[in-house]
């Protein structure tokens, strides 16, 4: 079944539809991944999962945030250069595969606003801090794939089973180092 959920007039009703219609697709799924469009968010938890957002179109749309502020703003090369190397930094937060490690770098980020460039500070201020559970979801609950969106955007079993079986190395392998 093919639903067109980018439709804008009926996303909400194709969604719901979709899920009481296929409940066999939703058995054991406690997410859903979707990118930064928070209008599915409502929807998301009215129909009582978690909202992971993809890491890939994050990690985008935070380039195109900054890019965009500094052609908006006339920045001058050496801010511009102290942006792009901060923003390559506050990337290394999404790789973190910890839980209670992501969400204290998170968390704290809004609180070191003398340590960012104005552009870095607004996109930590706008756009990852009142958000930033969202982004964590993989790393607290192993069912939860980090795995981005696809381009394909269909994965077969086995791929899904490869994503949560890494996923999973990742957390032992992290949660034993923090031990």
């Amino acid at each position: 079944m093919q639903i067109k959920f980018y439709d804008k007039r009926r996303w909400k009703d194709n969604l719901s539809f979709f899920f009481y219609t296929n409940p066999h697709s939703i058995k054991c799924k406690v997410a859903i991944t979707t990118d930064l469009d928070k209008k599915y968010s409502r929807i998301i938890e009215k129909l009582g999962f978690k909202h992971q957002l993809c890491i890939f179109h994050t990690l985008k749309s935070l380039n195109k945030l900054l890019k965009n502020y500094l052609k908006q703003n006339n920045c001058s090369k050496e801010e511009s250069q102290k942006s792009w190397d901060q923003l390559k930094k506050l990337k290394k937060i999404f790789k973190i595969t910890n839980y209670k490690q992501a969400e204290k770098e998170l968390q704290s980020l809004i609180y070191r606003k003398n340590e960012f460039t104005p552009p870095i500070y607004k996109i930590i201020t706008k756009s990852i801090a009142p958000r930033y559970k969202n982004f964590i979801h993989h790393l607290k609950d192993n069912k939860i794939e980090k795995k981005q969106v696809t381009k394909s955007k269909t994965h077969s079993k086995k791929q899904c089973q490869n994503t949560k079986n890494e996923n999973l190395k990742q957390k032992k392998e992290s949660n034993a180092e923090s031990t």
